[in-house]
């Protein structure tokens, strides 16, 4: 397996991936855990397939930067979209981060987590909300199998709480032996050099508060299964 770096990390360097399909990747070891998984809802009758794996530092840029310019929308709690317009620099990169990664801190970024729902079970174009994976919800099945099931394939869910900075996320789910490796790697100042040298949307203000975003949105985490 490729030794991690700091670009590994940071979602510029993709070497130390194992490809899954055209469109996916992962480390090695999760891709195995992965692999291993699906295998197993099968047999019990579900489909699991990814939405998305790794994610690279420009992919998130472009998403991070459309939201910040108004370009793509920004929504709620509530699925509302936000009037991203009326906002300071500040608002708008809270209210960004309440759904979407920094570039350079995505847990994305590592190779380790996925976005997990299952095709079959989802008739209308997926959202990626959390009501679809509640009681009543396309996805309530594939949730319920993976609460039950992932952390015998050394899953877990890292946004199953709110904790007052990113929202919940039912489908997002991070293999916490490779994860914990990376994690305990990263680097703030790595990542705020990174934001600035990719001249990120809103930069300044970014910086002049990065460590009250980081410890808000990026440190905590639900650690257990």
């Amino acid at each position: 397996m490729t030794e991690l770096q700091t670009a590994h990390w940071l979602g510029l360097d993709s070497s130390h991936l194992s490809p899954i399909d055209d469109h996916h990747g992962l480390m090695q070891p999760t891709k195995q855990a992965w692999l291993a998984m699906v295998e197993a809802a099968a047999n019990d009758g579900l489909t699991l397939n990814l939405v998305s794996s790794y994610r690279s530092f420009g992919r998130q840029q472009v998403i991070w930067d459309n939201k910040f310019n108004g370009h793509r929308p920004v929504l709620d709690d509530h699925n509302v979209p936000v009037a991203m317009a009326q906002l300071t620099e500040l608002e708008k990169i809270l209210a960004i981060m309440r759904f979407s990664a920094l570039p350079g801190t995505s847990r994305h970024h590592w190779g380790t987590d996925l976005d997990v729902y299952s095709k079959p079970l989802q008739q209308q174009p997926l959202q990626l909300v959390a009501s679809e994976y509640q009681s009543g919800g396309p996805q309530f099945q594939t949730h319920q199998w993976l609460q039950q099931r992932a952390h015998e394939f050394d899953f877990f869910f890292p946004y199953s709480d709110d904790l007052g900075g990113v929202a919940c996320e039912p489908w997002h789910l991070s293999h916490r032996p490779m994860a914990e490796k990376v994690e305990s790697m990263r680097q703030p100042e790595a990542i705020l050099d990174a934001i600035v040298n990719a001249n990120v949307a809103g930069q300044k203000t970014i910086a002049a508060n990065f460590d009250t975003l980081f410890a808000r949105f990026v440190s905590p985490i639900s650690r257990l299964r």
